[in-house]
């Protein structure tokens, strides 16, 4: 307890938040006395305000984060693949954790065949398990065969980067073979 009546916390390692996240924080000082809210700081604002502004910046943290992580990903997910990969859709205007992808000639449901290790998927997820060619590709414009020839790959946060650029390299790799194959 300190001289003012307030009990002071000092050396805090980690509080939890209801956010999930972790605020470090090397001195909190709390009212003791009734019913008062408990008090953090200086300014003297209750903890439950400071804990929200300290979520609201560690969720815009965490979001930017993995913007930026998703975007990194991207960009080695394609050079992985190398030259005859077309993506589907605006490159620009798009969640780019969604990758769909095609290249001319590959037989999509082979490849996924081939590479059971790999998760990816076909088209789109509208269609996921119809068997039916997605009608989001085909509203892209995309005919029966370049819909046939479209695979999607999803990641985020959780994904590493070696481990997409091995399944990238992989998947391309199959589906030069498929080629060589039907050639």
């Amino acid at each position: 307890m300190g001289d003012d009546g307030k009990t002071c916390v000092q050396g805090a390692e980690r509080q939890e938040l209801e956010c999930g996240a972790a605020q470090d924080d090397s001195s909190l000082v709390l009212d003791v006395p009734g019913n008062a809210p408990p008090m953090h700081g200086p300014q003297q604002e209750p903890v439950s305000k400071v804990a929200k502004v300290h979520c609201q910046l560690n969720e815009h943290e965490r979001a930017n984060r993995d913007y930026d992580h998703v975007e990194k990903l991207w960009d080695a997910a394609l050079k992985a693949l190398g030259p005859g990969w077309i993506v589907n859709g605006d490159t620009k205007h798009r969640y780019k954790g969604n990758l769909n992808i095609r290249r001319e000639g590959v037989d999509a449901a082979r490849l996924l065949a081939d590479l059971r290790d790999i998760a990816f998927s076909l088209g789109s997820a509208c269609a996921s398990g119809s068997g039916r060619p997605s009608h989001v590709l085909r509203a892209l414009g995309l005919n029966y065969r370049q819909s046939r020839s479209s695979i999607r790959l999803g990641f985020g946060r959780y994904t590493k980067q070696h481990d997409l650029v091995d399944a990238c390299k992989r998947i391309a790799a199959v589906a030069h073979a498929q080629e060589k194959l039907d050639a």
